[in-house]
């Protein structure tokens, strides 16, 4: 599963709660956990990704900020070439 459609799915699911919660107000802790967690997604999905791919495939991919962007663009790219169909 891509970070870009997780991301999608999780903000969507906390759309959702703010209208359903509008009667009940959802509270500020709550936003910002979710805040958290979609912007932990966000970062720690390329890292995992850029390691997985060097424990399988020994490619010895440095984890760098410019490989960290590269595989957030093309994990971008793949999700959005998939949902296209």
């Amino acid at each position: 599963m891509d970070c870009g459609f997780v991301m999608i799915v999780i903000l969507i699911w906390v759309m959702q709660e703010i209208l359903v919660r509008k009667e009940n107000k959802m509270d500020s802790l709550e936003i910002v956990g979710v805040v958290l967690i979609v912007l932990g997604i966000l970062f720690f999905a390329p890292l995992v990704t850029i390691w997985s791919l060097n424990v399988l495939f020994g490619l010895s991919i440095p984890i760098k900020l410019s490989t960290w962007f590269a595989t957030l663009w093309l994990g971008t790219i793949i999700a959005s070439s998939k949902q296209s169909k």
